[in-house]
């Protein structure tokens, strides 16, 4: 099955993201014990798996990334007969796979992908025409300092800006990350904190006369 992926999209940007290597980390790859309990197979290979032609890559929706060996992905990471395995390969021998360096950059600040993981923090290079994205905050900083000079300083104590990304792959080596349009959802601990916080924010003011009506009564003692 072949999809766009997303979410209705922005009016793209003026400048696209780019790769470069402070965008680079490692991801170990594990097989989650939870996620390796869903068994694809013909009849639901569409729910799980999804081709973006436009872009060469098959997703695996249980895991959020995108798989180059559907097979080995199967047979690593799901449950199923080998049986299952060569079935729903058959489905999808039609999808031209691209490899990582070529599949295309995207429109920065774009909606998710729903079929990705969840987007993450990261760090952009704020040098014109650079577009180096980093989720470490030192891999950022030294691309920085190596690429544009910058040095930390009074007036500048940093040289990037802060911005979700999503990435097509999960994989060892370098990542090409894309900006989304997000905005973190809060968790269900956060959301039942916030009224008691904002409870508080708002008689800010009476804490003054509380903790003064506390003086008096202690100098009356």
């Amino acid at each position: 099955m072949a999809s766009s992926g997303r979410k209705s999209p922005h009016s793209p940007p003026t400048s696209a993201q780019s790769d470069g290597p402070a965008s680079a980390t490692t991801h170990v790859q594990t097989v989650d014990t939870q996620k390796k309990s869903v068994r694809i197979s013909t009849s639901n290979a569409n729910e799980y798996l999804l081709y973006l032609r436009d872009y060469g890559v098959l997703i695996c929706r249980v895991h959020g990334f995108a798989v180059r060996q559907l097979e080995n992905h199967l047979r690593i990471a799901h449950q199923g007969s080998a049986k299952d395995r060569r079935e729903v390969v058959g489905m999808f021998t039609h999808c031209r796979s691209r490899a990582p360096p070529t599949v295309p950059l995207l429109e920065p600040l774009q909606e998710p992908f729903e079929a990705l993981a969840l987007p993450q923090k990261a760090f952009l290079c704020a040098a014109p025409e650079c577009g180096v994205i980093s989720i470490s905050r030192d891999g950022i900083r030294i691309q920085c300092n190596k690429a544009h000079g910058w040095r930390s300083s009074a007036k500048q104590r940093i040289y990037w800006g802060q911005v979700w990304v999503q990435t097509f792959f999960n994989a060892a080596g370098p990542q090409r990350y894309f900006t989304v349009d997000y905005e973190e959802q809060p968790t269900p601990t956060e959301e039942s904190e916030t009224p008691a916080a904002a409870s508080i924010g708002a008689s800010e003011g009476r804490f003054d006369d509380i903790l003064k009506k506390c003086d008096y009564d202690l100098d009356k003692h």
